[in-house]
């Protein structure tokens, strides 16, 4: 993912919002690579990760986020 630095000031900031990887159209799967700690101990079990498989700055923006509702509703994509 590319980060771009930006210069805002505080009071030109609306709202958070949440995005997340569009992982259904990039076929990203879950591996399991990661190993279980239990009471601070490396255990043999792996748990599952998603792994991105590929264009990592594809986002989907979250228009649920019911507290910035108001700045977020008009980007949401209308349901058919």
């Amino acid at each position: 993912m590319q980060h771009h630095g930006l210069n805002l000031l505080s009071q030109d900031i609306l709202c958070t919002v949440n995005v997340q990887h569009d992982c259904i159209q990039n076929h990203c799967e879950a591996e399991k690579v990661v190993p279980l700690l239990q009471e601070g101990e490396m255990t043999s079990e792996l748990r599952e990760r998603i792994v991105h498989q590929r264009n990592p700055d594809q986002m989907v923006l979250n228009t649920a986020q019911m507290r910035s509702a108001k700045h977020i509703q008009p980007f949401q994509v209308p349901s058919t």
